[in-house]
């Protein structure tokens, strides 16, 4: 597991589960995210975490067979503007069961089965 999750650039500590790693969502499916929209991805060891543009969500992850996501999304449900909830919409449909995690060119990148993909920039 150590040897997947340093592909990904996570930082093991010695003598904890591991250290966080977060980045910040720059496209959905291709299309840039602009000013005023904003997705977040917290990776640990076995969690993903975040803001997807306007809710906060959590899912597991592991790292058989590459880093997949393997449990469903839980996010909280605020009502927010229409395009960002359309944004949340996507976003989140992303995250299903069996999604890949890798990394790709520097970038954090997700990548739906059935197609759909996030691209993300470290943000720490």
């Amino acid at each position: 597991m150590k040897r997947t999750l340093a592909c990904l650039g996570m930082a093991l500590a010695a003598s904890t589960a591991a250290a966080e790693e977060n980045w910040r969502v720059v496209s959905l499916n291709g299309r840039p995210v602009t000013q005023g929209q904003e997705a977040t991805i917290t990776l640990t060891l076995d969690r993903m975490s975040g803001k997807a543009f306007c809710n906060r969500y959590g899912v597991e992850i592991q790292s058989k067979r590459g880093i997949r996501i393997v449990g469903p999304v839980a996010s909280t449900r605020m009502a927010c503007p229409a395009p960002l909830m359309a944004l949340e919409r996507d976003f989140l449909a992303i995250l299903t069961l069996d999604a890949v995690i890798g990394i790709e060119g520097g970038m954090l990148t997700i990548r739906h089965p059935g197609g759909g993909s996030i691209r993300a920039a470290r943000a720490n």
